[in-house]
């Protein structure tokens, strides 16, 4: 349990409390967190009540979310994808 202030983002949450991994790429197993911090990167994708690929950095905190790091998780683009 990590205790934080409600409406503050996850990310600060977890930054707060030393917590620097927040998954592991899904391809090379290397691990990731916080990188640009605003939402463009998805590096800091997190599991929150049981959703994958939520931003920590975007997520604001809510009294009782169940939130999981350290995971593997799916790509947040289909392989083969095109941006426009």
């Amino acid at each position: 349990m990590v205790l934080a202030f409600e409406g503050e983002t996850i990310a600060a949450a977890l930054l707060a409390q030393g917590i620097r991994t927040l998954r592991y790429h899904e391809d090379t197993g290397t691990s990731r967190g916080f990188y640009c911090n605003i939402g463009h990167c998805f590096e800091c994708r997190v599991t929150v009540d049981g959703i994958d690929g939520q931003r920590a950095c975007l997520t604001p905190l809510k009294n009782g979310m169940d939130i999981h790091t350290g995971r593997t998780l799916p790509s947040p683009l289909k392989k083969g994808a095109h941006l426009p």
